[in-house]
């Protein structure tokens, strides 16, 4: 009859095959096709609740009669299905991945967020879901939650990258990053030798002004990462960096200076000695002329001529060692007035 353009005559014929032959999965599948096709919502909704009421392991049906229920707005009713589903099996991760999915997919984004949690404390890995969970709840303006959730991810090798630039992004629009700090406190504590953890601890105590703190974390990120320095590299570029029109914070800038230094005299042959060198005359350069103290300008305005002297002994590369030659003369002819020296 379907075949032949009878829609509603197969239909007919499908629910006394149905009546006959109650939960036989051929029929029931033909007549939920049928409905589909014609739209017949509320038949639809009544014979997939009849599906579930047999197998509440049915997966594929509690997504289905969640979305039609979630089109009409009957959000109770969905929540109970998935509930329902979730209850035949609470152990199942799929479960509670596939309802948050769908209430995701119907921007009931609250609701997802409680299905995650709900399954990460029903099955006890407090991991479970942290992808999803940062994603929604940087999507609901929840920054300190979502950088909770990233924090989570810094011990998988693949995520790792990526939620470490998202930690950076989002601390500065977190007010209150104390629940922040304490969450990295306890992941030091537990993974004492991990590189990457206590690299993202430096991280978040720079942005948070424990600068003792980020010093001491990323000199044991040196430590146990066997990289040559990078970290260390990359930690002094951060706290180098400053925005125009910002006010130098000099403790900031210690930590920085103080992480290059130790890159140079706990790597003396990586090849990124000269480059930290560089780094740390223009960072210094930099904040030196706006700092307004003669003296502490002076101070770092030398140690900025002292390590391009070691920069221009290390690099073997002619153009590099020239433009670290035009940077310290540059450095005493105009900020320190020693010309002929220059």
């Amino acid at each position: 009859l379907e075949r032949s353009g009878d829609r509603l005559g197969a239909i007919r014929l499908g629910e006394q095959l149905q009546q006959e032959y109650p939960g036989e999965p051929r029929v029931e599948n033909a007549l939920l096709n049928l409905y589909r096709a014609e739209r017949r919502i509320d038949k639809l909704i009544a014979l997939l609740e009849s599906r579930l009421e047999r197998n509440p392991h049915d997966v594929s049906a509690m997504r289905e009669l969640g979305a039609h229920l979630l089109s009409l707005r009957r959000q109770e009713q969905a929540i109970a299905v998935v509930q329902k589903t979730i209850a035949a099996n609470p152990m199942d991760e799929l479960r509670y991945r596939t309802a948050a999915v769908l209430f995701r997919s119907h921007r009931q984004i609250d609701v997802a967020i409680e299905l995650y949690r709900q399954g990460r404390a029903t099955i006890g890995k407090q991991d479970l879901f942290a992808a999803e969970l940062a994603q929604l709840e940087e999507a609901r303006s929840d920054y300190e939650a979502a950088i909770g959730e990233y924090i989570l991810l810094v011990l998988d090798p693949e995520r790792r990258a990526r939620a470490q630039r998202k930690i950076v992004r989002l601390l500065d629009r977190t007010e209150d990053k104390t629940p922040i700090l304490a969450q990295i406190d306890e992941l030091r504590l537990r993974n004492p030798r991990n590189a990457a953890v206590q690299d993202i601890a430096a991280t978040v105590y720079l942005q948070s002004g424990r600068y003792q703190d980020a010093e001491r974390a990323i000199e044991i990120a040196d430590r146990y990462a066997d990289d040559d320095g990078q970290r260390l590299l990359e930690f002094g570029r951060a706290a180098l960096k400053t925005n125009e029109n910002e006010t130098a914070d000099l403790d900031r800038v210690r930590a920085g200076v103080d992480a290059l230094e130790r890159l140079r005299k706990a790597h003396p042959r990586s090849a990124l000695v000269p480059e930290c060198s560089r780094m740390m005359a223009e960072g210094l350069v930099t904040v030196a002329r706006r700092v307004e103290e003669d003296k502490e300008r002076k101070k770092l305005l030398e140690k900025a001529v002292e390590s391009l002297d070691a920069s221009i002994n290390q690099d073997v590369f002619r153009d590099l060692q020239r433009d670290a030659l035009a940077l310290r003369a540059m450095i005493l002819f105009e900020d320190l007035g020693r010309k002929e020296e220059s």
